[in-house]
């Protein structure tokens, strides 16, 4: 009994954790969906040899999801998500579009070797794919996709990585960033730490105001490198980790971008040391000073995050409340789902539950309507 009322009160939870996060804010009749989809292009776990060096290491990457499942997307993982996303349409005759945030690059573990570790190299995604062994055309099926009008790239970062405390930690000789390094890799399951919660993924979190300057040289070049791989100008912008602040918005204001994705709360360094934010809520439509707009995640689909959830129904249950509050349903749902290099059951298995999801919307709501990121901020924004 005392299970089933505890059970009975998360659900209410919930229900009104829902309600209030679709409460205010900018409202529509029509029942728009939107798929954001981040960490495209950067690199996680290497191979499924690296990963098992590791456990047999003790270090337990089979514990956090990202470290068990998530690496640089192959041709097959993009090909999958393509002809699942084309074989349906909605009512206007569009297929659901991933927008896929991306990372522009990744580090250059041998010439950051060869400097002895004293200085910072980038290497962009497209040739990170050229170094692993099913992912030469990658690119060629990521450029597939946006023709068939299912992928549509935005910015994410530069690299997602926190580039300073990295290279601190590599040029200091910290064992476990040292493991990492040597395997081609920014971090490992026993890199997070509460010094560390982040493992280093943090693209635009800082210590202290001085380390500002470079974070806005990082995020310049990433839409330089973004506009250089895509030709257009990404309108749109999530910050790694939902770290970020009015300073990395003034720089991506004069590079573009119109429109943040994000979590309903973002995490604003105070630069007073690690773990120093100010929390800052925000609802649908809501504009800084500079006009940009805030665009709010008010669904999820994760189902490589738990395996204990029925991430199909919940995601309906979501996007039912998204709706009843007339607001689009804006479907957070990271790349780890869709990748099945290191596991190929993880990839095959996400992909059934998407299907799944997709095909009970579309009936539930014959009128939903499929749109990118940029298409609803264009909307709100009028």
């Amino acid at each position: 009994m005392v299970d089933i009322m505890k059970k009975a009160l998360k659900m209410i939870k919930r229900k009104i954790m829902l309600d209030a996060m679709n409460f205010s804010g900018w409202k529509t009749n029509r029942k728009l969906v939107v798929i954001e989809s981040d960490d495209w292009g950067s690199i996680r776990m290497p191979s499924r040899e690296v990963y098992e060096k590791l456990l047999s290491m003790g270090d337990r990457v089979d514990k956090d999801p990202f470290t068990k499942y998530d690496a640089l997307e192959s041709e097959k993982d993009l090909k999958n998500l393509m002809e699942l996303l084309v074989s349906f349409k909605d009512k206007n005759g569009n297929s659901p579009v991933f927008t896929m945030n991306y990372a522009m690059g990744n580090p250059d573990f041998e010439r950051i070797e060869e400097s002895g570790f004293s200085k910072y190299v980038f290497e962009p995604f497209i040739q990170t794919y050229g170094r692993y062994p099913e992912h030469e055309k990658s690119f060629e099926m990521l450029k597939e996709g946006m023709d068939k009008r299912v992928f549509y790239p935005q910015l994410h970062c530069r690299e997602h990585l926190n580039v300073k405390k990295w290279m601190d930690d590599l040029k200091n000789g910290d064992p476990l960033v040292k493991r990492a390094f040597d395997l081609r890799m920014i971090s490992t399951a026993n890199s997070f730490t509460s010094k560390n919660p982040y493992a280093y993924m943090d693209s635009f979190n800082y210590d202290f105001p001085e380390e500002i300057q470079q974070l806005k040289v990082i995020a310049r070049e990433g839409m330089g490198w973004f506009v250089k791989n895509f030709g257009f100008i990404s309108q749109s912008f999530i910050a790694s980790c939902y770290i970020w602040d009015e300073n990395i918005e003034k720089e991506l204001f004069v590079c573009g971008v119109s429109y943040f994705q994000g979590d309903r709360v973002q995490l604003a360094p105070k630069g007073r040391g690690m773990g120093s934010y100010q929390k800052r809520k925000h609802f649908l439509g809501q504009r800084n000073n500079l006009n940009q707009y805030y665009l709010i995640r008010n669904c999820s689909f994760e189902p490589t995050w738990r395996d204990d959830l029925n991430w199909v129904d919940r995601c309906l249950e979501e996007m039912e409340i998204a709706f009843k509050w007339k607001k689009p349903a804006i479907i957070s749902t990271h790349r780890l789902n869709y990748i099945g290099f290191i596991d190929s059951g993880n990839g095959e298995e996400n992909l059934k539950l998407l299907h799944q999801l997709i095909s009970r919307a579309i009936k539930k709501w014959p009128d939903i309507e499929f749109v990118s990121t940029v298409e609803l901020g264009n909307l709100i924004g009028g």
